[in-house]
């Protein structure tokens, strides 16, 4: 087992890292949008899976206010 997979955190904390419901986070699970590890009766996201879907597709974002600014998506990976 990867050490990666070792680094978890419950379903709750994973949520609220994410800015969404444990009842949204289901759903992300169900349609295979992010990865969770079921340990018996326990379910936890790997916190890589949580920086997965918080990095944005084209790359880091720039928050210098610039004027050629691009519109940010929440959750870019999810809504495609």
């Amino acid at each position: 087992m990867s050490a990666d997979l070792l680094r978890t955190v419950p379903l709750q904390e994973a949520a609220d890292r994410l800015g969404v419901s444990v009842r949204t986070l289901f759903d992300l699970r169900r349609r295979g949008e992010i990865r969770t590890v079921t340990f018996g009766r326990i379910t936890v996201v790997p916190l890589t899976e949580i920086a997965r879907v918080l990095t944005p597709v084209d790359g880091p974002v720039d928050v210098t206010g610039s004027s050629d600014e691009k519109k940010i998506e929440l959750f870019p990976r999810l809504t495609a």
